[in-house]
């Protein structure tokens, strides 16, 4: 009965870690998207790890003239990017 628990258990971890991996994926790849229209920049007004989505809009659209601005993921880790079209 463990035997077959831990089984279960490394098959739940598998999945997780495939959505994850999807979840990834398609977040670079709408981040390509964006990138390749021009319409995303990374916020030169922000400097420090963006967990305030609320916040990084407002900043983009106060002080960078944005249309809205939010958090997501990058190699450094979570930034604000802000949207101009």
């Amino acid at each position: 009965m463990i035997r077959q628990d831990m089984t279960h258990f490394q098959r739940t971890k598998g999945m997780i870690l495939d959505m994850r991996m999807w979840r990834l994926r398609i977040r670079v790849e709408e981040m390509q998207v964006a990138e390749s229209t021009g319409c995303e920049k990374k916020s030169v007004t922000w400097s420090w790890p963006c967990f305030n989505t609320q916040g990084c809009n407002n900043q983009c659209i106060n002080w960078e003239h944005a249309i809205h601005g939010a958090c997501h993921m990058d190699w450094t880790g979570p930034a604000c990017y802000c949207y101009f079209c």
